[in-house]
């Protein structure tokens, strides 16, 4: 048996591309796991280090894995029942990846973990959404049973019950055979197949390599005893009690090189100005504390040097009305607007053409500046029109950014305008995205990741 693996996850399922030894990064210990074959690692990059050291090297004996997928994969735990089952048919020379054929299509989704028993067994935890995985797998698992293959769904076994109530209510005329796992053994007896174990040669002691007891029968593993009895643990105590000390130092050293390598991450991300995935990584990073000192960093230094919102009214050179301006043959000044607090009242509102917002930083603070203007309703105002939004972005900072509005008399007694002023260090389609979107959350937390973002409220004098 040649299977593919998928990662059954609420979004649909996400293929494992490509899954092998990563010799860059065993000496550091720490594995990857990449997007469609390019760099980006995903944020479950750090939790898939700390896996492989408990849950891989014992079944492969590799030190570090890199593993791609074709979809992203950001947070939770339910993603390493899938991990695991690519990594067993690895160790067993099974895994189909890219243009390999296969003739066997698994889906799985579970938490692996080390059992609180005597015998430190990995079993398999439940997980949530279980129904909605299924539903959204439906498709595709068609479309390999189309082409002849096997279709397996490998979930926790407390979830059974949901698992198979939703197999049928599949919309499908072949659904996918369901297989439940309490432990890992349980994974092997789920793919394993009379026929698997005559494709293997026979092996004696001294050839045996790491994974080969996977290869086995379900019954031949067993048969055969696999852990040392009570005479031999209380003899090895002070061994496993000097290999725990050095498996805590190594992993204290591990989490700090992971810690490390995902901060460089982040400093990247923030450098390109790739302000949302930068939030996402940090919200699913699988130690919160080294996420929130790295957001405790930037807090309060995106305070741009003299960055501001201003407002200047627009008003006839002539003092006169702004009707009839064209035959008086008069052009529009603008005069600064003190504020008051957060406010920028606009006096003598029938002699007002306009205004402009501007927005801009002392030049020696370099970044780019982004300034929106939008129109709502005064307070107390029946909203009689859709709000308009204007947005002006990726201006560099020294550069004044300034939108202009007129102001037909029809707006002056029941409209109001907000303004949001944002500076960043680096140009970002991400800040020009939330401003279009008018995400007053979003924007306020970028503030912890370095930007300096200002509100201004416009409103016209009675």
């Amino acid at each position: 048996m040649r299977a593919r693996v998928y990662i059954a996850t609420t979004e649909g399922p996400v293929l494992v591309q490509r899954l092998a030894p990563e010799a860059g990064l065993a000496e550091a210990e720490l594995s990857a796991v990449c997007l469609d074959g390019t760099p980006t690692r995903l944020p479950i990059t750090g939790a898939y280090t700390y896996f492989v050291r408990d849950h891989v090297r014992a079944l492969s004996g590799g030190a570090a894995y890199r593993m791609d997928l074709d979809r992203r994969i950001d947070g939770g735990s339910s993603w390493m029942l899938g991990a695991w089952t690519a990594h067993l048919l690895l160790s067993e020379g099974r895994l189909a990846v890219g243009d390999e054929t296969a003739d066997t299509a698994v889906y799985a989704t579970g938490e692996v973990a080390v059992a609180a028993d005597a015998e430190r067994r990995d079993e398999i935890r439940p997980v949530d959404y279980v129904a909605d995985k299924i539903a959204r797998l439906a498709e595709s698992a068609a479309e390999e049973a189309a082409g002849g293959r096997r279709v397996l769904l490998l979930v926790p076994q407390e979830n059974a019950a949901e698992a198979e109530t939703a197999l049928r209510d599949l919309p499908v005329p072949e659904r996918p055979t369901l297989r439940l796992a309490a432990d890992t053994d349980d994974v092997r007896r789920a793919l394993w197949q009379p026929g698997d174990a005559e494709s293997t040669q026979p092996r004696d002691a001294e050839s045996t390599q790491p994974g080969d007891a996977a290869l086995a029968s379900p019954a031949d593993a067993a048969a055969t005893p696999s852990r040392p009895g009570r005479g031999k643990r209380r003899r090895g105590g002070r061994v496993a009690a000097l290999l725990a000390l050095g498996v805590l130092l190594g992993a204290g050293a591990a989490g700090y090189a992971v810690w490390h390598n995902a901060e460089g991450e982040w400093e990247r991300l923030r450098r390109e100005g790739r302000y949302l995935e930068l939030a996402r990584s940090l919200d699913g990073f699988f130690v919160p504390m080294a996420a929130q000192r790295f957001r405790d960093r930037w807090r309060g230094q995106g305070d741009a040097a003299g960055f501001a919102v201003t407002v200047a009214a627009r008003r006839p050179a002539d003092g006169g009305s702004c009707s009839g301006m064209r035959f008086r043959r008069v052009s529009l000044v603008a005069s600064p607007v003190t504020p008051s607090g957060p406010v920028f009242r606009l006096d003598r509102p029938r002699s007002l053409c306009g205004f402009a917002v501007g927005a801009a930083s002392h030049e020696a603070a370099g970044g780019h500046a982004w300034v929106s203007l939008n129109l709502v309703p005064a307070h107390g105002a029946p909203a009689v029109l859709v709000p308009a939004r204007k947005v002006l972005s990726g201006v560099p900072a020294e550069s004044p950014v300034e939108l202009s509005q007129d102001l037909p008399l029809y707006l002056q007694d029941h409209w109001a305008w907000t303004v949001t002023g944002v500076w960043a260090p680096r140009p970002s389609q991400d800040v020009a995205d939330l401003l279009e979107a008018g995400d007053a959350e979003a924007l306020a937390a970028l503030k912890d990741l370095g930007l300096t973002v200002v509100r201004a409220r416009i409103e016209l004098a009675r």
